[in-house]
C-alpha cells in the first residue's frame, strides 16, 4: 500500500490524472476503492471528477463495487454509495428543471400560436 499523504500530493499536484484511465478502464477511483482504505482519497477524486462514479471498467464494474468486494473499510464504502444517491439526485433535480423548462417552453410557444390564430375582437361601447 502506497502512503496515503503521498497519494494525496500525486492527485494535488497533477488533478488532470483522475480523468485517466488505463486499458482495462480503470480510474484512479477505482483503483482507490479497490486498494485503499483511505477515505480522504475517494473524496479527492470524487471532487476532481464526479463522474468517475458511473465510469465502469472494462469488466462492467463501478468503483463502489470494487469497494464492496474488498470490504477493506466500511465507511468508505457508505461513502461510495451516499456519493452515487447524491449525483443521481442532483442529475435527476437537472433532468426535472430541464423538463419543467422545455415544457414552459412548449405552452408558452402554444399559448402564442394560439393567440397569432385568434381573430381581434371589436370592443363596442
Amino acid at each position: 500500500k502506497a502512503n496515503t499523504d503521498v497519494i494525496m500530493e500525486l492527485i494535488n499536484f497533477w488533478p488532470r490524472g483522475a480523468l485517466a484511465a488505463d486499458a482495462q478502464g480503470w480510474l484512479p477511483l477505482h483503483n482507490a476503492c479497490a486498494f485503499s482504505t483511505a477515505r480522504m482519497i475517494a473524496e479527492r477524486l470524487i471532487d476532481i471528477f464526479p463522474d468517475a462514479l458511473w465510469k465502469r471498467t472494462r469488466a462492467g464494474k463501478l468503483p463502489v463495487d470494487y469497494a464492496i468486494n474488498t470490504a477493506q473499510d466500511s465507511e468508505l464504502i457508505v461513502f461510495m454509495e451516499q456519493s452515487l444517491i447524491q449525483k443521481r439526485d442532483k442529475e435527476n433535480i437537472g433532468e426535472l428543471v430541464l423538463a419543467y423548462k422545455q415544457t414552459e417552453q412548449k405552452s408558452k410557444s402554444g399559448k402564442m400560436a394560439t393567440a397569432r390564430r385568434m381573430k381581434p375582437i371589436s370592443v363596442q361601447e
